[in-house]
């Protein structure tokens, strides 16, 4: 799935994020997880670099660490 790149990342994960969670509220994420995994390969290019590890937070602390970084 291809988005307009105008929103920025934190944003995107924070969407998809309610999303899913709207869509699935026991929590069964298998089903839509397509989305959030391209976003995290996305967030994954950006914090590694910068030194922080895209495996912890969760998709809250990757939005948070992403905004800080001006994404």
């Amino acid at each position: 799935m291809e988005k307009e790149r105008d929103m920025r990342l934190s944003s995107e994960i924070r969407d998809a994020q309610a999303r899913h969670r709207a869509a699935y509220p026991d929590g069964d994420w298998r089903a839509v997880n397509d989305e959030l995994s391209e976003l995290f390969h996305r967030a994954a290019a950006i914090l590694g670099p910068a030194g922080v590890d895209p495996w912890k937070g969760g998709n809250e602390g990757r939005a948070k660490a992403l905004e800080r970084l001006g994404h």
